[in-house]
């Protein structure tokens, strides 16, 4: 393990059986003094794309959809040589709801805006949208809520078909975000893939073709709850509500699953060898920030039981143990 000390928030890094991890506290602590921190490196990984092979580790998925997704996370190279693929709520819930904001505060969208719903935003998968026909309509702000609360894929891409993918990366680049990029829309889920559509200009360099709908790292993950939790996404008050619906979202097998009576604001990501979790737990010592993803799962496991989220879980309840 390696414990880097920073001024107001200490990261953590930690690769243990294929585990990357990044966590930071809202206020500083640490077991190595800061003049001992190495500099800190976020340095891309990649695997090859697996859309339309069969089942296993390196094929990545969001919400079953095949893909690639870079991530990074270290404080020393020298004790962390290697950081492995991990997978986040893509593409990056966390991006796309503080581009949304910010585009309400704007004036160029409004929260109260119909989205309509058909065919080439419907896709299969995890959410409740794609049980709508064709024609009915979600306001902007019910689509903002369904894409975190339940994972729901036709609401990312009903809200991705409104601001672009562009959009979201213009952003992420301006406020100094170098890795998370959004590249496309979601395809669906693995059985029933609809063709790639909705292409940023990043999405459509070869390069980045093997990324699949997008790209980030644990640390800018982190990154972006901290700028939460400091009200600096829009305003306060933009900060304050885009934290609520993390809160409210369903998935609590990793992080919130060992926190007892603490709120818990995060979003979770899996794939068949794979569980990845993001999220801030508001303890009674601070505001702990954490990023972790748990690879080479030894079975395909859906069930709320399985290997990863359990040691997500007890991974993060270690965190917010010595974390006091």
């Amino acid at each position: 393990a390696v414990l880097e000390r920073i001024p107001q928030v200490p990261h953590a890094a930690i690769h243990v059986l294929h585990l990357d991890l990044v966590v930071g506290q809202g206020r500083a602590r640490g077991r190595i003094p800061v003049h001992q921190a190495a500099p800190s490196l976020d340095q891309p990984l990649v695997e090859e794309p697996m859309e339309g092979r069969p089942h296993r580790r390196g094929a990545l998925v969001v919400e079953r959809e095949p893909r690639a997704v870079p991530v990074a996370g270290a404080a020393q190279l020298a004790q962390l040589p290697e950081d492995d693929v991990a997978l986040f709520p893509a593409p990056f819930p966390d991006a796309l709801e503080e581009r949304l904001a910010a585009e309400v505060a704007a004036g160029r969208a409004r929260w109260d805006e119909l989205l309509v719903i058909n065919n080439a935003s419907r896709v299969s998968g995890s959410g409740v949208l794609a049980e709508y026909a064709d024609g009915e309509t979600v306001t902007l702000r019910t689509a903002r809520n369904l894409m975190i609360v339940v994972s729901d894929n036709t609401a990312t891409n009903l809200i991705l078909d409104r601001i672009r993918a562009d959009t979201v990366n213009e952003f992420m680049a301006r406020s100094g975000f170098e890795a998370t990029r959004s590249m496309r829309k979601i395809r669906g889920d693995g059985a029933r893939l609809k063709p790639a559509e909705g292409w940023s200009r990043e999405g459509e360099k070869e390069e980045n073709k093997r990324f699949g709908i997008g790209r980030s790292t644990p640390r800018e993950m982190v990154r972006l709850l901290e700028l939460l939790e400091q009200g600096k996404v829009v305003d306060a008050a933009s900060s304050k509500e885009l934290l609520g619906v993390l809160e409210r979202q369903q998935y609590k097998d990793g992080i919130g699953r060992r926190s007892g009576d603490l709120r818990v604001a995060s979003k979770s990501g899996s794939l068949d060898a794979l569980r990845s979790d993001v999220g801030v737990v508001y303890t009674d010592h601070g505001r702990i920030a954490m990023a972790i993803t748990i690879d080479d799962m030894p079975q395909i496991d859906y069930s709320p039981d399985n290997v990863g989220n359990k040691l997500i879980a007890d991974l993060a309840a270690v965190l917010i143990d010595e974390l006091k």
